[in-house]
This record gives structure tokens, sequence and C-alpha cells, in this order.
């Protein structure tokens, strides 16, 4: 059975995360929260963000649909998890995009 303490500590500990979930969502440049992103991305995209490895997330990409990386992409820009540089654009496949990260000027 719950204690008073317990019910408290639930409440104050959800009212919390609902503010932190909050802050996430107006920190982020397109409105959506980074935690629910990354939870959301295809397991192979997901380990290569965790680790920060652009070689892995290349890999992850190779095995994609265009549309599906694109989409994911899309909402990892959205979130702030993936900040586009300059020599991303629009027109460019996803391979490319990600290619572009290792190249040097």
């Amino acid at each position: 059975m719950l204690r008073s303490k317990d019910i408290l500590f639930f409440y104050y500990k959800s009212k919390y995360e609902r503010k932190e979930k909050e802050r996430r969502i107006a920190e982020s440049p397109g409105g959506l929260d980074p935690c629910e992103v990354m939870e959301s991305l295809p397991e192979p995209m997901r380990t290569a963000f965790e680790s920060r490895d652009i070689p892995a997330l290349q890999e992850a990409v190779k095995h994609m649909e265009e549309h599906e990386f694109k989409y994911h992409l899309d909402r990892c820009i959205k979130s702030g998890l993936w900040v586009p540089g300059p020599e991303d654009s629009k027109d460019q496949r996803p391979a490319e995009t990600l290619a572009s990260v290792n190249q040097e000027p």
C-alpha cells in the first residue's frame, strides 16, 4: 500500500519530468522532444547517435529507404539532435549529406 510520502514523491517526480520535457521542447529548434526522437530512431541509427559515430551513422543510412531516412533526419534536425552544416543542402541525397560531415576543407 502506498503511503502519503510515496504519493507525494510520485507527484513531484511527475511534475518535474513534465517540466523537463517542456524545457527540452522549448529549447529545440523545431518543437520536438529530443528524448522522444532519440527513442523513435531505428536501433542502428540510435546507437550511432549515442556513440557519436559518423561512420556507423553512414552505414545505417545505407540500409534504410531514402524516405525513411529523410523522415528521421528531419525529426533529428527539428529536435536539435542534428545540426546541418553549411555544406548540407536540401537537394542532397541522405548518404551525401552524411558523407559531407567527414570531408575536410
